[in-house]
């Protein structure tokens, strides 16, 4: 596709309301580098406020349904003043096995703004008390800009200690339109 690496760095603080509710705030910055380049470029890439809403209890139905809403802002997209995203989050647990759904719709507010269909699956499975591994696949039932529908899948491996969460996974593009490689690193520590 491009010579191009991106890193995306995002921070987050996130606190439960009730049992069921929770709220976040993101601040995020972007690293591009290119192949035969020695400048690398770090900008503020924007902000999000995310809320969370977890239907009954766990197991109360035949999925754990969860609704997300998430409001963002990037100062580098002229025209567009905000991004809205909704998701629903259809999970359930079969014993150490785990399968989650997310549907995903994000529109983009302002004179260009354009609305995309998106979707991610995933699961895992408990091997340790600690460790689980699993397989994501994330991509679009409809892209705006292009056209041409994303498609990427991988592996992931979780840990859950005590004072902290990790998670590790890849996404290897699976059609033209995808990034060819994709790695998130994911590290939580929870407070009180």
């Amino acid at each position: 596709k491009t010579n191009a690496n991106k890193w995306e760095y995002k921070t987050e603080l996130e606190y439960g309301l009730t049992d069921r509710i929770t709220l976040a705030h993101y601040e995020h910055w972007e690293t591009v580098n290119k192949s035969g380049s020695a400048k690398d470029t770090t900008k503020y890439s924007g902000f999000d406020f995310e809320a969370k809403y977890r239907i009954g209890e766990a197991g109360k139905y035949w999925v754990d349904p969860l609704l997300y809403f998430e409001i963002k802002r990037d100062p580098r997209k002229k025209g567009i003043p905000l991004t809205l995203e909704g998701k629903i989050v259809l999970s359930k647990d079969l014993g150490k096995f785990n399968v989650v759904y997310n549907q995903i719709i994000e529109s983009q507010m302002g004179r260009k703004g354009l609305t995309e269909q998106a979707f991610t699956f995933g699961s895992n499975y408990e091997v340790f008390d600690s460790i689980r591994l699993g397989f994501e696949c994330k991509g679009q039932y409809w892209n705006p800009e292009n056209h041409r529908n994303k498609l990427a899948l991988g592996p992931t491996v979780n840990y859950v200690h005590r004072y902290f969460w990790v998670t590790l996974g890849s996404l290897f593009g699976v059609n033209r339109a995808a990034d060819d490689w994709q790695t998130r690193l994911i590290v939580g520590v929870p407070i009180g």
